[in-house]
């Protein structure tokens, strides 16, 4: 489980939880938030904000070594990370179009000491690859996921009437967002919304609906333009 507290606040580079505990939840059961991370613009105090009270934290506290906590998670690791998900997010769609050209293209453009997450560390990495850009996108695929869900397992427990049930135990709620980005390259499900085009994850047409809403903003706005399109038809009509 994950736990959220009342409010956070950004101090001296750091986005902390303040108050009591909100609520816990389970975040595994959540696949929409990987696609809301790969929409935060972390230069955006107010988003990183609004997701924390929303989701709780991302972890860097539960990654680190007890001498190198902040309390909460430095605003240049969220970056790194976010930067991270969207290359990978990235990736996964130009492997499932199949199109060596983009791949190149892509890769290309990254930055020659582009930094990404590392568990609680940011890091620099340069691929390479002898073989093909779509194989060399692959690579940095597989690379990113596999560094950063070494502390997940899965665990058994006691259930109820004599039953066991099992649970996913991780540290940190970053790393569930790569398990739920590796079952997004291997499921092969990988779509974009078709309002705001950001990505997602299974059999849906918009992004999901986030904590305590019923319906997404992006659903919300493509069923509200249909309605007005059939009301201005039958007016038409009329």
């Amino acid at each position: 489980m994950w736990i959220c507290y009342e409010d956070y606040e950004v101090r001296e580079g750091i986005l902390n939880g303040i108050g009591r505990t909100k609520r816990f939840y389970f975040p595994m059961a959540d696949r929409g938030i990987p696609n809301i991370i790969y929409k935060l613009n972390p230069d955006n105090y107010d988003d990183l904000i609004d997701f924390a009270r929303k989701y709780g934290g991302f972890g860097h506290w539960n990654l680190c070594e007890k001498q190198e906590r902040t309390g909460g998670d430095p605003i240049n690791w969220i970056k790194a990370h976010i930067n991270g998900i969207r290359i990978t997010f990235d990736l996964i769609e130009i492997i499932q179009s199949n199109n060596e050209e983009k791949a190149y293209q892509y890769i290309d453009k990254l930055n020659e000491n582009e930094t990404y997450g590392e568990n609680e560390k940011i890091v620099t990495n340069k691929w390479y690859s002898e073989g093909s850009s779509l194989d060399l996108a692959s690579y940095m695929v597989r690379d990113i996921i596999n560094r950063n869900i070494k502390g997940i397992q899965k665990k058994l427990y006691q259930g109820k009437e004599n039953t066991f049930v099992s649970f996913h135990k991780f540290n940190a709620l970053i790393e569930v967002v790569y398990w739920q980005l590796l079952d997004a390259a291997v499921s092969g499900t990988f779509k974009r919304c078709e309002e705001c085009n950001a990505p997602v994850n299974g059999n849906v047409r918009f992004c999901r609906p986030q904590y305590a809403e019923k319906e997404s903003p992006c659903a919300l706005r493509s069923r509200q333009r249909r309605s007005r399109r059939k009301r201005k038809e039958e007016k038409n009509e009329g």
